[in-house]
C-alpha cells in the first residue's frame, strides 16, 4: 500500500470519526422536552397504557379516536372532556402515574393511538388534575380579564390569592341537570390575583377550554339615526371597564350638552353614576328598547364622560348619540367660526352654495368634515346664501 492510499484512509477514518462525534454530541445536547415523546397503540383487548408523570413537567396527551375514562395512582376518576377533544396539555404537582383508557377506531381498523410528548409551556386546552386537600394553581389574572369555564362532573372552590393569601373563594358545584349538561360560566377579576382550584369532595380531571383574556370594551358612535341605521362609527380597541365600589373613571368619550351615552353594564344600571364635570352625578335611567342591563345618561354639561361605580360592575358596551348641530344663517360674505377638535368628525349640507375654510361647496350635498387637529372651521355664506345645517358625527375620535 502506497503512501497516498494510506493518508487517504487516515483523513477517510478521521472524517467518519469527527462526523459520528458531532452526531452523537447534538443528541446528547438535545433540550429533553424536545426529543421527549411515547407512543402506544391501543387495541380492544390490550391492557390501557400507562404512564408516568414526573413532577412539574409539562406534557401533551394526543388520543387518535379521543379519551374514555383516566385512573390516577390507581384510582378511577371523572373528567368533563368533551367526546370531540383529541389532544390537551396537563402537569402534576407531584409524580403521578395516569392510566388512559381511549376510543379506537371502527370495526374495520380497531385501533388507535395514544402519544404522549413533554413540552416547555403550557397550552390550551388543558385538563387540571383538582384534589380536595389542597389547592392546585391555574394561571395569573389582572384587573379587567375575564375567565370562561364550563361546568365539572364534581363540585370544586376556585381560590383567588393575592401575595400567597386567600382573599376570595367562590363554589362551582355540579349542576342539577345531569353529568353532560354542559353550560358556560364566567368570572369577572376586579383586581391582580392568582387563581387556584380545590376539590370539593373528591378528585377529579377538570377541562380548561381557553386562559383569561382582557374583555373589549365595544364603542358605538354617531348621530341616532346613524346608530339606528348602522350607519354609526365602531371600536373595539380599548378595554372593558372593571370597576370597584367608589372608583371613579374619566372616559375618552367627549359629551356636548344634550348628548347622550347608553351605557351596557352587566351588573345592573343602578350600580354607577354618571358626570360630564365630575361634580354633579347623576343615575342613568333603563334603555326604553333594550334590557334592565342598559342605561342611559344626558350630558347637562360638557366634557369628558365619568362613571363612578356604587358596587361593583363591568362597563362593556357604550353608545353615544351626539346631538350637537348649529344652523348657519349667513349672508353674503358673512363667515363664521365652529371650534373642533383632533378626532371630530362634522357633515353639513345647504340648499345653495357655501363655502368652508376657502373652498366652495356645491348646493344640496351632504358634506363630511374630517378634523386631524385642533382648530377652528370656517363657514361663509355665498352670493346666493341660504342656511347651513352642521351637526356633529363623532368628538375627538368617538
Amino acid at each position: 500500500m502506497n503512501n497516498k492510499v494510506k493518508i487517504g484512509l487516515v483523513i477517510f477514518l478521521i472524517s467518519c470519526s469527527l462526523i459520528f462525534f458531532f452526531l452523537h454530541y447534538r443528541e446528547k445536547s438535545t433540550p429533553q422536552h424536545e426529543k421527549a415523546e411515547w407512543s402506544f397503540k391501543i387495541k380492544p383487548n390490550n391492557p390501557s397504557p400507562t404512564f408516568m408523570f414526573k413532577a412539574n413537567k409539562v406534557y401533551t396527551v394526543y388520543s387518535q379516536y379521543g379519551f374514555h375514562s383516566f385512573s390516577v395512582n390507581g384510582l378511577s376518576v371523572k373528567s368533563n372532556i368533551p367526546t370531540k377533544t383529541r389532544k390537551f396539555t396537563i402537569s402534576f404537582q407531584k409524580e403521578t402515574k395516569v392510566d388512559f383508557d381511549c376510543h379506537v377506531g371502527s370495526f374495520v381498523t380497531k385501533t388507535g393511538r395514544l402519544k404522549i410528548r413533554e413540552i416547555q409551556n403550557i397550552n390550551y386546552p388543558r385538563v387540571v388534575f383538582v384534589k380536595p386537600n389542597r389547592y392546585t394553581g391555574l394561571f395569573k389574572v389582572s384587573k379587567g380579564m375575564r375567565f370562561n369555564l364550563t361546568f365539572p362532573l364534581e363540585s370544586f372552590y376556585l381560590g383567588e390569592f393575592k401575595n400567597g393569601k386567600l382573599k376570595d373563594k367562590s363554589l362551582v358545584k355540579r349542576p342539577a341537570l345531569g353529568p353532560n349538561y354542559y353550560h358556560g360560566m364566567w368570572f369577572n377579576f376586579y383586581d391582580d390575583r392568582e387563581i387556584k382550584l380545590k376539590a370539593a369532595e373528591v378528585p377529579f380531571f377538570y377541562f380548561i377550554n381557553g386562559k383569561p383574556y382582557v374583555e373589549k370594551l365595544e364603542i358605538q358612535y354617531g348621530t341616532k339615526n346613524d346608530i339606528y341605521m348602522s350607519r354609526g362609527g365602531k371600536k373595539s380597541n380599548k378595554s372593558a371597564f372593571y370597576l370597584n365600589p367608589g372608583e371613579i373613571i374619566k372616559t375618552a368619550f367627549w359629551l356636548d350638552k344634550g348628548d347622550w351615552a347608553c351605557i351596557g353594564n352587566k351588573s345592573n344600571y343602578n350600580k354607577f353614576t354618571c358626570s360630564v364635570d365630575g361634580k354633579v352625578w347623576e343615575n342613568p335611567i333603563p334603555h326604553n328598547w333594550a334590557t334592565i342591563d342598559v342605561a342611559e345618561y344626558q350630558a347637562r354639561g360638557t366634557g369628558y364622560l365619568r362613571i363612578k361605580a356604587n358596587k361593583q360592575c363591568v362597563i362593556n358596551k357604550i353608545i353615544l348619540y351626539h346631538d350637537k348641530k348649529w344652523k348657519l344663517n349667513l349672508k353674503t360674505n358673512n363667515s363664521r367660526q365652529i371650534k373642533v377638535f383632533s378626532g371630530d368628525i362634522l357633515y353639513s349640507r345647504s340648499g345653495a352654495r357655501y363655502y368652508v375654510d376657502g373652498k366652495i361647496l356645491d348646493r344640496n350635498q351632504t358634506y363630511i368634515h374630517k378634523i386631524s387637529k385642533d382648530r377652528s372651521l370656517k363657514f361663509k355664506g355665498s352670493i346666493d346664501p341660504a342656511p347651513i345645517q352642521v351637526w356633529v358625527f363623532s368628538r375627538r375620535g368617538y
